[in-house]
């Protein structure tokens, strides 16, 4: 789990959570990407952790996703949400 995983446990462990909005997501179907959209919201709002990190030798903000079992809309696309 993400308090367990040494990538994520720290940013979880300082509450440094996040919200991504979202207007749609891409998903692999039947070999092509296609984009996914919640029929009833505008946008969506994916859970994230976020931490301070180093690329190329220069400060940036980066965030992950996080994902849970899928709800029965998400389920038709993906095994995770």
């Amino acid at each position: 789990t993400i308090a367990e995983k040494r990538t994520f446990s720290k940013a979880w462990s300082a509450g440094q959570r996040c919200i991504l909005p979202a207007a749609l997501f891409f998903e692999p179907i039947e070999g092509q990407f296609r984009g996914i959209q919640d029929p009833d919201h505008k946008i969506m709002g994916i859970a994230g952790i976020y931490a301070d990190q180093t690329y190329k030798e220069k400060p940036v903000k980066a965030c992950t996703m996080l994902t849970c079992e899928p709800n029965a809309w998400m389920a038709k696309y993906h095994d995770r949400m």
